[in-house]
């Protein structure tokens, strides 16, 4: 897809109609145009003036042959009008043709030869002009053969108009004002999207310049405009300006597309080939030096006639959709396709040539910009709108999260205070029931049981504390684990000697070397909570059973017991904060979720396992760390 060059409506209407109604009234005077068949290069104005019938004859003033290297021969038969003036003006269009000649015959015989042509410095033309103009001069009464050699390496196409002096100037001013308008409006457009890009700073607007800026030297470089204004003494670098400006155009194009068409997997042929726009002209520039443009030019419009193809049939897509701008993506492409199909066909010699036709790209700009337009800035404001929304979700997180963070705070000193509050009358209440023990002596069975009831709730109202604030500590962001050696047979024999008498059912297995990187602390911990949920749940004198392992580079620590067995519906919850098991059981439902939160902090996991004899086995699995292995 070539770039278009932004028209608004006034200009469009403008250039139209200077198109459409001074290229009729002057064409009007060539009463017959045509063309010489089985040309081989060679010839001369005289041997092709000596074949006359070897002229076909064409439908209107213009030939549209396609990108070939061949030598064209035209015959003019132009007639003067009532009222033309001695001296009329031949017009030749398009202005990037490379070598014209203009044979006139001349009264005493012959033929005069006149150059003109991109190839040949602006200040060598007879008239100056953007395109070309030739001063001939028709006898009288009746007409007179002209003769035309055209030969170039862009698109052999050609327009020839017979003006009147007289008639010409005001056409081109007008000509020169639409010009003027239109690119003055692409000088807007232009400074308008980078003014957007350096407010908004969202890279569409820069692409967009970009493929506005691109297709702006293409139109002026097909115009004419660089050779006349910019280059009037390069002519090497003028005829090179067309060839570049549309590889311009196309590596616009393939960076601009790609982001308003939303390109996904899907997509991926269409993304293949912008892609393609954007690797190609670097190495198609190259044909510009070595002389092979006509190909690479031809090439190359095809290429781009089936983007532009596939890319109205994304935008259909995004329109059904409902992408926001959507609407107006869809409607600029289509109006832009219009003109670049009729400019495509007409280069390419499938076509007719008319003026209308070379100008598509320029006349399908129609409502290309403003459309386009639209549609970036409907993106532009749909991103926008998700920006803040995505920003309003995250304050209201932020909040949530604050409010969280405050609530942790007060939940710890509640904690904190309750541990101090409960902690001195716990010891005094377990320090009388012991005094009273001893004072009691071992003479009634009941007062002991009494003495021993005490005692176990103080300690489950200590154990209860003591989880909380576990909880509370290990459930906070930024938990720092203070990794050392830590021999787990040393580690186990210390969890269960603080079992005390219970402490007697546990069995304990270990296969191999017992030794890892971790928190002692926080896998005493771990190692507690496993112990007393078995120890809790599994019936006595039901033996407990823990077994360390090294199973490759992690370290496995399983304590089975042969209590009720859990079920697999249920596993995942039992890990979960306040989720306890269907009992009576005392407890706060926090024994689990410590061991795996503990687990986790070390980059290990806590599961529970299946076990076929029944009861419940819960594996801690830790990784090794590098000295440890």
């Amino acid at each position: 897809m070539i770039g278009s060059s932004p028209l608004p409506v006034p200009g469009w209407l403008v250039l139209l109609l200077l198109l459409s109604l001074s290229s009729s009234a002057a064409a009007a005077r060539i009463t017959q145009f045509s063309v010489l068949t089985g040309s081989d290069g060679t010839e001369t104005v005289a041997s092709v003036a000596a074949q006359p019938r070897n002229f076909h004859p064409l439908d209107r003033p213009s030939l549209s042959a396609g990108y070939t290297r061949d030598v064209h021969w035209l015959r003019l038969i132009v007639a003067r009008e009532p009222g033309d003036p001695a001296e009329l003006w031949l017009e030749i269009q398009p202005p990037y043709l490379d070598d014209i000649r203009l044979y006139e015959p001349q009264p005493g015989g012959g033929f005069s030869e006149r150059r003109a042509g991109d190839r040949l410095p602006f200040a060598a033309r007879e008239i100056p002009y953007r395109g070309f103009l030739f001063r001939i001069h028709p006898p009288p009464q009746g007409s007179y053969s002209l003769y035309l050699r055209m030969h170039t390496t862009s698109t052999s196409l050609l327009f020839a108009r017979v003006w009147r002096p007289d008639d010409f100037h005001p056409a081109a001013l007008e000509e020169a004002l639409a010009m003027g308008f239109y690119y003055g409006m692409v000088a807007l457009v232009l400074i308008s999207n980078l003014i957007y890009w350096f407010w908004v700073r969202h890279r569409l607007y820069l692409a967009y310049a970009f493929y506005v800026a691109a297709t702006a030297v293409l139109m002026s470089s097909i115009g004419g405009l660089t050779f006349q204004y910019l280059l009037p003494g390069h002519p090497r670098l003028a005829d090179g300006a067309v060839g570049a400006g549309m590889f311009l155009a196309t590596f616009a194009s393939g960076l601009f597309f790609p982001m308003i068409l939303r390109l996904g997997k899907r997509w991926s042929l269409l993304l293949l080939m912008f892609r393609l726009q954007v690797w190609l002209p670097p190495f198609a520039a190259i044909t510009l030096f070595t002389g092979h443009y006509t190909e690479a030019g031809h090439a190359l419009v095809l290429f781009n006639l089936a983007v532009t193809v596939l890319s109205v049939a994304r935008a259909v897509r995004l329109f059904r959709d409902g992408v926001p701008g959507g609407t107006f993506l869809l409607f600029s492409l289509l109006v832009f396709a219009f003109g670049l199909l009729s400019n495509f066909l007409t280069v390419l010699g499938l076509l007719p040539g008319t003026l209308f036709a070379v100008h598509g790209v320029q006349i399908g700009g129609l409502g290309h910009m403003l459309l386009m337009h639209m549609a970036i800035a409907a993106r532009v404001r749909a991103i926008d709108r998700e920006r803040q929304q995505a920003l309003a979700q995250a304050a209201a997180a932020e909040a949530t999260a604050g409010e969280e963070r405050a609530a942790r705070r007060r939940q710890a000193r509640f904690l904190s205070m309750l541990d101090h509050e409960l902690k001195g009358p716990l010891a005094v209440i377990g320090g009388a029931v012991q005094s009273l023990r001893r004072l009691a002596g071992a003479g009634e069975p009941e007062v002991t049981r009494r003495h021993q009831r005490i005692h176990a709730s103080v300690g489950r109202i200590d154990a209860l504390i003591g989880q909380c604030l576990a909880y509370d500590r290990l459930d906070q962001e930024g938990v720092e684990v203070r990794r050392a050696p830590v021999d787990l047979r040393r580690l186990v024999a210390a969890t269960v000697s603080e079992c005390g008498e219970a402490g007697r059912r546990i069995e304990c297995v270990f296969d191999g070397a017992a030794r890892l990187s971790g928190d002692g602390g926080l896998l005493q911990v771990a190692l507690h909570n496993l112990l007393e949920n078995a120890l809790k749940y599994a019936p006595a004198p039901a033996p407990i059973r823990v077994r360390v392992a090294q199973e490759g580079d992690r370290m496995v620590i399983e304590v089975a017991d042969g209590g009720p067995g859990v079920e697999a519906a249920s596993a995942e919850r039992l890990f979960e904060p306040f989720v306890r098991g269907d009992s009576d059981l005392p407890g706060a439902g926090l024994g689990l979720y410590l061991v795996r939160r503990i687990a986790r902090l070390h980059g290990g996991e806590a599961t529970l396992a299946a076990v076929e004899e029944g009861g419940a086995c819960f594996r801690l699995w830790l990784p090794l760390a590098e000295g440890c292995r």
